[in-house]
């Protein structure tokens, strides 16, 4: 699990979550005031769920991209470029 205090790292700039047990993004990472780049992918029988609205939230955010898995395909769901 990612603590949910990491919303509160001063200098986070990049968050990079890739194939991991993490299964959830806390809702503190929308505090974070300098992230400018969040990569999410998942593997095939794992998810990570991230709450409703936190990508915008981020208003430093300047790229953001989620991958999931589909049908023996790495498919982009979302991608966010400023």
């Amino acid at each position: 699990m990612l603590p949910s205090d990491v919303g509160s790292l001063k200098k986070l700039e990049i968050l990079q979550i890739k194939e991991t047990p993490i299964n959830f993004l806390p809702p503190e990472v929308g505090n974070s005031a300098h992230l400018i780049c969040l990569l999410v992918s998942s593997s095939a029988n794992h998810f990570l769920k991230i709450p409703l609205g936190l990508i915008s939230r981020v208003s430093s955010l300047e790229h953001s991209a989620i991958v999931v898995p589909m049908n023996n395909e790495w498919w982009l769901l979302i991608e966010m470029l400023q």
